[in-house]
């Protein structure tokens, strides 16, 4: 082990050893089919992303599962969204932060500690944050008309600043930020960022990539990126490894999130991205709240939904919620679930 490595396992493991405490006191955490798993070489981990919270979550339970301070060689690579790398990601990206709020964090920068800690970006050459954009051109260059028109600044480096951090962190592309300089900085970046994690799997690290790119707005599974097949057949790992989080407010107390895993299955190129969405989709676990709500959509009878999707999960081999592997735990949840709607306590 190199001395550059051994000088990033300290901070490798404060990360896992900071998030635990928040993630298990944000939320209920199970999980299902984590017992030994390990970070073996050669494996990637795709998983579903239905929050901002899955990292922190999934963090909590890889590192109990995997039990890293008990093995060197048990280190996690992560592909996260390049935006976080910038300047400014914590005062533009949050909702709601009152102007105070983002100038007061907009310096803040963590991008040159991520990649200690295994964390590696991940973009799109055909869309950024206007932030991204802004950064890539002349900071004497005069903004773009499309821009000038909602921010009250000259140049590419005045718009730079916190008052403005709300609107920087809005999504961009050729059409709506026609900079060509910008664009053509981003696609080289892009396909940087891609040689780096085809070059971890070709070197057999472990590596976990949220294939979906951003949350689902509805929480289906899919559509996924390209990515995920460029990956595989350019990096070849030896297997894919599929993870999922169901998230359940509709419980007393804190949110339950429930972390559910496939058995890892060999990839096949020609047919990877149909793979990893149909084994995502299996992956992820029955929650009451999630049944409730559909049945309740649907005008259906939630009672006879939630005894349904229990029996057709276990017929596909799908993980389930453990208080619902009862009758009568399937009965409590159940009252639960509909006593916090009529409240309309949802994630208290």
């Amino acid at each position: 082990m190199s001395a550059e490595a051994r000088a990033k396992h300290p901070l490798w493991h404060a990360v896992g050893l900071g998030t635990t405490p928040y993630a298990r006191l944000a939320f209920r955490i199970e999980s299902h089919g984590t017992e030994g798993f390990r970070f073996d070489p050669g494996t990637l981990i795709v998983v579903t992303h239905r929050a901002e919270t899955d990292a922190p979550i999934l963090i909590a339970v890889l590192y109990a599962a995997a039990r890293p301070w008990t093995d060197r060689s048990q280190r996690l690579h992560f592909a996260a969204r390049d935006d976080l790398f910038e300047r400014g990601f914590f005062a533009g990206f949050p909702a709601g932060l009152p102007r105070w709020a983002r100038r007061l964090l907009y310096p803040v920068a963590i991008g040159p500690f991520l990649p200690m800690t295994r964390v590696h970006p991940v973009g799109s050459g055909k869309k950024m944050k206007l932030a991204q954009a802004l950064a890539r051109m002349d900071p004497s260059a005069p903004l773009p008309p499309t821009v000038a028109e909602r921010i009250e600044a000259r140049t590419a480096g005045e718009a730079l600043r916190g008052e403005h951090a709300g609107r920087l962190w809005q999504d961009v592309d050729p059409e709506s930020f026609p900079v060509e300089e910008a664009w053509a900085r981003r696609a080289a970046e892009a396909r940087a960022q891609v040689e780096t994690l085809v070059g971890l799997l070709r070197a057999r690290e472990p590596l976990l990539i949220f294939p979906e790119g951003r949350p689902s707005p509805d929480g289906t599974v899919g559509p996924l990126q390209r990515g995920v097949g460029l990956l595989t057949r350019q990096g070849r790992p030896e297997r894919l490894s599929p993870w999922a989080i169901g998230y359940d407010p509709l419980v007393r107390g804190r949110t339950r999130a429930v972390v559910s895993v496939r058995p890892a299955f060999a990839p096949e190129p020609r047919n990877v991205e149909e793979r990893v969405l149909a084994e995502l989709r299996l992956t992820m676990p029955v929650t009451c709240g999630s049944v409730v709500a559909h049945a309740l959509r649907a005008g259906a009878e939630p009672a006879a939904a939630l005894e349904h999707a229990v029996e057709e999960a276990r017929a596909e081999g799908r993980n389930v919620e453990q208080a619902l592997q009862s009758a009568e735990g399937r009965r409590r949840r159940l009252a639960e679930c509909l006593d916090v709607l009529a409240q309309g306590k949802v994630g208290d």
